[in-house]
C-alpha cells in the first residue's frame, strides 16, 4: 500500500519500528509491504528534522532496526519497479 499523509511520527514507526528477523529478508522486500511515498518537501522536511536532532527522535528504536532502516536505502525507499 503507497503511504502518502504520514505524520512526522507516523513516518518513524513505519520506517524505524519493524520487527528485526533473524536469518530472513528484512520486510521492505515483502510483496505485500506498505511504502512511503510523500511529496518531495515532506520528504526533505521530515529527513532534516531526523538529522538535526536524530537522538530524540529515534530513542525508541533499537539499533537494529535503525540498521535495517538505513540497510533497506534509508527511510525514502520506494518500491522496485
Amino acid at each position: 500500500m503507497r503511504l502518502t499523509d504520514l505524520s512526522y511520527e507516523d513516518w518513524l514507526e513505519h520506517a524505524f519500528g519493524r520487527e528485526v528477523r533473524i536469518l530472513q529478508a528484512t520486510w521492505f522486500f515483502d510483496h505485500d509491504r506498505d511504502w512511503w511515498d510523500p511529496e518531495p518537501a515532506v520528504a526533505v522536511t521530515y529527513l532534516t528534522r531526523l538529522f538535526e536532532r536524530p537522538e530524540p527522535a529515534l530513542r525508541w528504536y533499537s539499533d537494529s532496526q535503525i540498521g535495517n532502516a538505513v540497510e533497506i536505502g534509508g527511510p525514502v525507499s520506494r518500491p522496485a519497479g
